[in-house]
């Protein structure tokens, strides 16, 4: 009888891709995937404490892991796991047999096996395809649309930042590994990669001694079958030679771009020792706007940092509000160990947080709603990801804005739609698609 095994993913897109990998090697080594929370033999928690309520879930996921399979053994893999390993970390966490920190990612099949009393089996041939996607989706990660992990590591120096601690130094992945890997997640089923990093801005850097990113991009495009949608970016990053890439791949490379902001203002921004300015994100701002006037700029927002002022604040309204967001991802600040900010007094309330919480998040939900409204009545290429139960299907927009259309037939190998949009209901566009060919 096959052992039982199941993977849970908190976190960041690099997370993602670390458990595909470990998904890849259980079920060559004879494993069955199953969902979290059914009984397993082996429950894997790759995890994520990147701010307090991330270390919070990742507890929460562990204890869930134990109550599911009293007798697994279970396994605290990823940040959290190495925030433990290099002391950062002491709270107790019982439920966990085994903690592995990102050094042992490489190792953790052997130190499995050799936990649960099994033989080294090594891999034992290619698997196939189906069955590689089932256990994607049974990881809770969207089958179409599959992380493609081209960087690891950061030497910035933002003040609040635990995971340059974890990740250590800039590595990249050189570029013919990276299309060679893009070709494999296509055989396994993605319709869409997303290439991901600790800090894509310093991709290359470390090989090549430049960015390489547009580079690599210019070859990613030239897998069949695929779209390709950018992760974060700093301001500095988004260059005419980026800009003149993703526009002449149009629409083989998505019109998205994750541009962290943090704060939008000069005196936070330099407090978080973040390396940009207010002006900074402005430019690059405007050189989307000028290369890719449709384009979807999406963002990240911490708010409570400490000694931010109402003035502060009201400086990030602004800027918010002048980049048109198309959609906003908010977190209060929350001082993570080993980190500079962590030694700062947190000034700000928690009421006082939550109150410029609710206010970002509703200048957000404007910003967004009206960005949908510009797609109404035009045609769109959009990536098919579920099927709904009153039979429309569900998806993403090159420009990251969620669909629900009608349209035949059924899922099938070929996930890509030109969807007519006819309206908006809530937070998605609606209307009618037709299969279309991959770019």
């Amino acid at each position: 009888m096959r052992l039982k095994a199941s993977v849970y993913t908190l976190g960041c897109r690099v997370n993602q891709y670390d458990s595909l990998r470990v998904m890849r090697a259980l079920l060559e080594r004879g494993f069955e995937i199953v969902p979290f929370g059914e009984p397993a033999d082996l429950v894997i928690v790759n995890s994520c404490t990147v701010t307090a309520e991330a270390e919070r879930k990742t507890r929460k996921a562990v204890r869930q892991a134990r109550r599911s399979s009293p007798g697994a053994l279970v396994v605290l893999m990823g940040c959290s796991g190495e925030a433990r390993e290099q002391g950062l970390l002491d709270s107790p966490l019982p439920e966990a047999d085994l903690v592995v920190g990102l050094k042992g990612r490489e190792r953790i099949l052997e130190i499995v096996e050799r936990s649960l009393g099994l033989p080294s089996l090594g891999p034992v041939g290619s698997l196939p395809r189906e069955e590689l996607k089932r256990a994607y989706s049974t990881a809770l990660l969207a089958r179409a649309r599959l992380p493609l992990k081209i960087q690891e590591g950061c030497d910035f120096q933002c003040s609040y930042c635990i995971v340059r601690l974890l990740r250590g130094e800039p590595r990249s992945v050189p570029i013919e590994e990276a299309v060679e890997e893009a070709h494999r997640l296509v055989e396994e089923g993605a319709r869409e990669i997303v290439p991901t990093g600790t800090c894509l801005s310093l991709y290359g850097r470390d090989i090549a001694g430049r960015a390489l990113l547009p580079e690599l991009l210019d070859r990613l495009a030239e897998v069949p079958g695929i779209t390709i949608r950018l992760s974060s970016l700093l301001p500095a990053d988004v260059t005419d030679e980026l800009l003149a890439v993703i526009k002449s791949h149009w629409p083989k490379i998505c019109p998205h771009f994750h541009l962290p902001l943090q704060s939008g203002d000069d005196e936070i921004l330099e407090r978080m020792r973040r390396p940009y300015r207010r002006a900074d994100y402005e430019g690059a701002v405007d050189r989307i706007r000028a290369a890719l006037p449709d384009a979807a700029i999406t963002t990240d927002i911490m708010v409570g940092f400490p000694g931010e002022t109402e003035r502060n604040f009201r400086n990030t309204l602004s800027l918010v509000r002048e980049a048109g967001f198309s959609r906003l991802h908010i977190f209060p600040f929350s001082p993570r160990p080993g980190t500079t900010a962590s030694t700062l007094k947190d000034d700000v309330p928690g009421w006082e947080k939550h109150r410029r919480f609710k206010e970002l998040k509703s200048l957000g939900e404007e910003l967004a709603s009206h960005f949908r409204r510009r797609f109404i009545g035009r045609r769109v290429l959009a990536l098919a990801e579920e099927r709904l139960p009153d039979g429309r299907l569900a998806g993403t927009t090159a420009h990251y804005l969620r669909v629900v259309f009608d349209a035949e037939p059924d899922l099938g190998e070929e996930r890509h739609y030109l969807v007519e949009v006819e309206g908006e209901d809530g937070e998605a566009l609606t209307g009618r698609g037709e299969p279309s060919m991959p770019p």
